[in-house]
């Protein structure tokens, strides 16, 4: 389980499976944390790793492991990180403008990003990662702030400032969505 999160894919393999032997990994430190005690109640068969999963070469290698029968992904954020607005995931929720998977790493925090970014590099984060259509006019709003206001630091500000250039959205069946979202 490359994205192990909360470890519900674990969980259910761990059932489903029962001679099953799972790596568990993930670079977020709350998931690792939940990952180890898991592994307590399932000894021999979960295998906690702190890391990201585009390092699996090595840790395979660190863990002496030759082969796998199967890896799984599940890419995005997880509900756990979403609930918590220190995270800063949360467009719904007031937080500082984080959006680390490992908050506690040395990379840049997403408020560091809008701040310092060029307007194409915003651009290409919006469209390539965020699947944006508006990805260009979000940069554009985002760079002109810098200079107008002050700086996008929380996902409140980022949320007003989307909302502001942007109409509202429906979702897929109709409802009411956000447009920061």
């Amino acid at each position: 389980d490359m994205t192990f999160g909360e470890g519900g894919h674990t969980k259910a393999l761990l059932r489903s499976s029962p001679s099953s032997v799972i790596i568990c990994l993930d670079k977020d430190p709350e998931a690792f944390k939940a990952a180890q005690e898991l592994a307590v109640e399932h000894p021999n068969r979960i295998y906690p790793v702190h890391g990201n999963f585009s390092d699996l070469p090595q840790l395979l290698k660190d863990l002496n492991v030759k082969e796998v029968d199967g890896i799984l992904f599940d890419y995005g954020c997880s509900s756990g990180q979403l609930d918590i607005a220190e995270r800063g995931f949360a467009l719904s929720k007031t937080g500082p403008l984080d959006m680390r998977m490992n908050p506690n790493s040395d990379s840049p925090t997403a408020a560091d990003i809008l701040q310092y970014a060029d307007e194409q590099d915003l651009y290409a984060i919006f469209k390539k990662y965020g699947e944006e259509k508006n990805a260009r006019k979000i940069a554009r709003a985002i760079i002109e702030n810098r200079y107008t206001f002050t700086p996008v630091k929380t996902t409140t500000d980022l949320a007003n400032l989307v909302s502001a250039i942007l109409p509202s959205r429906t979702d897929k069946i109709g409802r009411p969505s956000h447009p920061a979202t």
